[in-house]
């Protein structure tokens, strides 16, 4: 015969919602590294200056350390969710297609090229 899981939920006082430009990731000793970080334009002035050169502050937002185990549990609930939102949005574009229409689109209007893919931030996909 088998206990009864009962559970509750708290939220830690440091807890906070972070909205990510994307992640890095590595394996260690422990498991699964994944850096959530943000990017944005950086108006801060540089020295020496770099004429044409878009500058982007990239700040660290949180550092997740995660077992094997759990890794391929996140990677299931992220593509079941995944599944869900592309049932109810559409389909969502891969970073390989979503660089292939960049690609594309620059090919066809070469004066639109700012030298820089740092900021781009496409609609038609989600990273």
């Amino acid at each position: 015969m088998s206990a009864k899981v009962v559970g509750r939920q708290e939220y830690a006082k440091e807890y906070r919602a972070i909205p990510t430009s994307a992640f890095f990731s590595s394996v260690t000793d422990n498991g699964i590294e994944l850096t959530a970080y943000t990017e944005e334009q950086d108006f801060t002035p540089h020295e020496p200056a770099q004429p044409g050169a878009v500058y982007v502050l990239r700040t660290v937002q949180a550092r997740i350390i995660i077992n094997p185990v759990q890794a391929k549990m996140l990677l299931s609930l992220l593509k079941n969710q995944l599944d869900v939102y592309e049932k109810t949005h559409g389909k969502v574009s891969s970073p390989q297609e979503i660089e292939k229409a960049f690609s594309e689109l620059a090919a066809k209007h070469p004066q639109a090229q700012s030298g820089s893919t740092v900021n781009r931030k496409p609609d038609a996909g989600v990273q």
